[in-house]
């Protein structure tokens, strides 16, 4: 046996062993590289000694600067010891990679800048061969640049809180800004009702387009550009319809919404008016119906609405007009519209509120209203009959309704006070009151007080501060 002898390299092997003599900081030693695995060294004494090269620790993730990458030679010859040996090499910092970063879609506001944005972040670096999580500060250049209406552009730049082994990385992204249309109907609705579009956001800076696209792509203009975010729509013929709306600003730059698959069916045939058998004849001697601005009676009316009706029933049994009421026929009372929804006799129907005036601060919804001549109970609140009507404060509901549907009071911000005077109230729809004032109070009859708080539960939109009192 032998001693093996330590070798003595005349000079030491150089990075031209390596196919590489960079790295980035998170690659591992092996990643370098070697141009051979099988090299000749030459000792001090001038004796060649072929053997084989390798990294002493190719796992090694080596620290970003000049960094020493210790290699392995070991010799054929079994007389010579297993040489270790370093080369320097430059590792550099990561750049982390964004790429899973996007801007969320917001809606649109005149007042909202670049640094309103929200984002979507990830920042992430490759060590070894799994990407890790990278934290750091988040910001988007020109942040106080006022955000255009639809399509923008926006660098976003990350700063590591690793500034050892990181640097700072950006993306250039895409954002976009839309807006919304809302209308009173869910899905469907009959050739010649009134239905009502309105524009989300409705910003002082934007014009708006409304119009109608057919089933077969044939575009009907309903509104064209105007500063006016509300318009009405009455469709003259059955049919599928998408129904758009699209603003621009004065920069030029468009977003469109739409409500798509809206069904318009035929109008139900209209039925003669049911008359009181016992009034006698209630029809004139020309046969002409009653003109608008006066009353049945004749006398002239004193309201601004053109519909002959009143809060209070009708006690004048001798009118020489027609009276009685149509199913689906609309009126509109003090501001508020409504649809006869059923008609139980001759003096007696139901009506529903499918709209109520946005200009209000304070609405009384009556107990009855009289439609020629009809006494009409009022029993429900349509879906979104005043949806983001943010002016209104007071809400007074009367005795008779029994419905309050889905997102009726959606939205009025400032609606802070709400009476209950019906003690028939069946069903608080989904959302019905979201979005009200935090601190809202609404008042009930003390003996449906349990029965009310479980209809006012979470899914009507009700929450803590909101008080419900006796």
């Amino acid at each position: 046996m032998y001693k093996s002898e330590f070798i003595e390299p005349k000079e030491d092997l150089t990075t031209d062993i390596l196919n590489k003599n960079t790295l980035t900081y998170g690659e591992k030693t092996s990643y370098i590289g070697l141009k051979s695995t099988h090299v000749t060294l030459e000792t001090k004494d001038g004796e060649k000694v072929y053997g084989s090269l390798k990294f002493k620790d190719p796992d090694e993730i080596p620290e970003p600067g000049k960094t020493k990458i210790a290699y392995v030679f070991v010799p054929q010859n079994k007389k010579y010891k297993d040489y270790e040996g370093s080369v320097i090499v430059d590792v550099e910092k990561q750049k982390p990679t964004l790429s899973g970063t996007s801007l969320k879609r917001i809606k649109y506001d005149q007042h909202k800048t670049k640094k309103d944005i929200p984002l979507e972040k990830y920042a992430a670096a490759l060590i070894g061969e799994k990407m890790q999580a990278v934290s750091g500060t988040w910001m988007i250049e020109k942040e106080d640049e006022k955000l255009p209406l639809g399509d923008y552009q926006a660098v976003v730049k990350f700063i590591p809180d690793d500034t050892t082994h990181y640097t700072t990385a950006e993306i250039a992204l895409t954002g976009q800004t839309f807006i919304e249309l809302d209308t009173d109907i869910e899905d469907s609705a009959k050739v010649g009702d009134i239905i009502q579009l309105s524009a989300d956001p409705k910003a002082t800076n934007l014009q708006y387009k409304f119009y109608i696209e057919d089933s077969e792509g044939k575009q009907k203009i309903i509104q064209d550009f105007t500063s006016d975010s509300e318009c009405k729509w009455v469709p003259e013929k059955e049919g599928t319809y998408t129904i758009c709306v699209e603003a621009k600003d004065e920069n030029g730059n468009t977003a469109t919404a739409s409500v798509k698959e809206i069904t318009i069916n035929k109008k139900e045939e209209e039925k003669p008016p049911v008359k009181d058998p016992e009034s006698g004849d209630h029809g004139s001697d020309s046969g002409e119906p009653s003109k608008p601005g006066s009353s049945e009676s004749g006398e002239p009316t004193t309201g601004n609405d053109q519909t002959t009706t009143e809060q209070k029933p009708d006690t004048n049994t001798n009118s020489n007009v027609d009276v009685g009421v149509k199913a689906n026929q609309a009126a509109t009372v003090n501001g508020i519209i409504y649809k006869v929804t059923k008609i139980e006799n001759a003096k007696n129907a139901q009506v529903s509120i499918t709209s109520l005036d946005k200009k209000k601060s304070s609405i009384v919804i009556p107990d009855y209203i009289t439609i020629n001549g009809v006494k009409c109970k009022v029993v429900t609140i349509k879906k979104k009959a005043l949806y983001k009507g943010t002016k209104l404060k007071k809400l007074t509901i009367g005795k008779n309704v029994q419905t309050i549907e889905d997102n009726a009071f959606n939205g009025c911000k400032n609606l802070k006070s709400i009476t209950i005077k019906s003690t028939v109230l069946k069903k608080v729809g989904k959302n019905a009151i979201k979005g009200i004032h935090k601190k809202a109070v609404i008042k009930v009859q003390k003996k449906q007080y349990k029965k009310y708080k479980k209809l006012f539960g979470k899914k009507s939109g009700f929450k803590k501060p909101m008080r419900l009192k006796k």
